[in-house]
């Protein structure tokens, strides 16, 4: 049976008959992924993934065009977006010999905090777009490989529940802070009633986005994307199917964003957060500078994986300014275009904390679920381990600026 035939089984099938409460609708949507074990021709064993643009490749063929798409596109023709990879190109590793080195640690400290590896989970939208389980099998993932997951405010799960299944740690809750201060506030304390140690606010989300990338692959889904893609959706259904937000869908004039934030608000931000505050979207050293004035313990150097703005700035280019401009006075992490451990070796050796990526976790989910988003993890650390014995280091700590070339 072809994919498309069989999805058009699934939708007709009486074993997918509604639960009460659940409009048929809603179970299709969470259905739709789940379709892995039915192509012979995808990789059986997981451990034969060779890297994680073969999950990308996995991903395509199981997702519907629209789902793909989704992850796949960037703001407008996808400037952005290729500057991300594009910054990472223009710096070699010099490779060093007879170092005597045959192994490579990559446990670090962050906030004082001791992690097995300086990766991270970036917050990205609606993971049962991707697989059933959604944001549970992501956060079992992350456990699995014990790193941090940043858990999107536009979770189809609730914080709440996302937590109760990780094993090691809890999630650190990306907010959209919204047009609304108080609602902002509410959010920030169900996080933290939940145990999220730090809160990480997107600031970047500005101006409205436009993706000619997306909107191709919308139009070639024979689908009904109304069923799940905000492009078409008003605001209220869109957030009827985020569990953050539906307590507050049918407010009028209600958005997620908040174009109109000042560094003022960071402040008062600063003064509702009881654990670690992080700005996650700074591109420019001055807006590093500002947050660190506002007390922001951290910040996350991040076009938003390129979603957003098309300017052509990729974030490897912005992090060298920036952390010359905060001078260790706090955290700089960085995301965006991270694909391989060559990437998070480079962003480490030009001063960041933490590295982490959405696109490579969110194909894994796809093609293999929980185990699929431990095992892009597990490709980039390995890359990253054999990086670093080329360059002659086996500490994270020993990663400098001196072991690259810029081209």
């Amino acid at each position: 049976m072809e994919k498309r035939e069989f999805l058009r089984f699934l939708a007709a099938s009486p074993l997918l008959a509604a639960r009460p409460g659940m409009a048929q609708d809603d179970l299709l949507y969470r259905t739709l992924a789940s379709i892995t074990d039915l192509d012979p021709g995808l990789p059986r064993e997981l451990a034969s993934v060779a890297g994680v643009y073969e999950l990308e490749q996995v991903a395509q063929r199981v997702l519907p065009p629209a789902h793909f798409g989704y992850i796949y596109s960037g703001a407008g023709n996808g400037e952005s977006k290729q500057a991300n990879r594009d910054a990472f190109a223009r710096y070699d590793i010099q490779p060093r010999r007879l170092q005597g080195i045959d192994s490579a640690s990559l446990e670090t400290e962050v906030f004082g905090e001791a992690w097995q590896s300086p990766l991270f989970l970036s917050p990205t939208n609606g993971h049962r777009a991707f697989h059933p389980l959604g944001e549970i099998a992501s956060a079992q993932g992350a456990s699995a490989a014990g790193v941090t997951q940043m858990l999107s405010s536009l979770t189809n799960t609730p914080v709440e529940e996302v937590n109760r299944v990780k094993s090691d740690k809890a999630t650190w809750f990306q907010l959209y802070p919204t047009n609304d201060e108080a609602i902002r506030y509410e959010l920030v304390q169900r996080a933290e009633a939940a145990g999220c140690p730090a809160i990480v606010v997107t600031v970047d989300d500005i101006g409205g986005r436009g993706s000619e990338i997306s909107a191709a692959y919308y139009n070639s889904d024979p689908r009904d994307c109304t069923l799940c893609h905000q492009r078409q959706l008003g605001i209220p259904d869109f957030l009827q199917r985020k569990a953050m937000f539906q307590d507050y869908k049918d407010l009028p004039g209600f958005s997620i964003d908040a174009n109109a934030m000042t560094f003022d608000d960071i402040a008062r931000l600063r003064e509702q957060v009881k654990g670690r505050l992080i700005v996650k979207g700074i591109m420019h050293p001055v807006d590093a500078l500002e947050c660190h004035l506002a007390g922001a313990d951290g910040i996350v150097v991040s076009n938003h994986g390129g979603r957003v703005d098309s300017g052509g700035l990729g974030t490897f280019d912005a992090l060298p300014g920036i952390v010359e401009a905060v001078q260790g006075r706090m955290l700089v992490m960085l995301d965006g275009g991270v694909r391989r451990g060559t990437d998070v070796f480079k962003a480490l050796a030009l001063g960041a904390d933490a590295v982490g990526f959405g696109r490579p976790y969110l194909w894994g989910l796809a093609a293999y679920g929980a185990a699929g988003v431990q095992r892009s993890v597990e490709l980039v650390e390995n890359e990253l381990r054999r990086a670093m014995i080329q360059a002659g280091v086996s500490r994270i700590a020993d990663i400098s600026g001196t072991q690259l070339l810029a081209d």
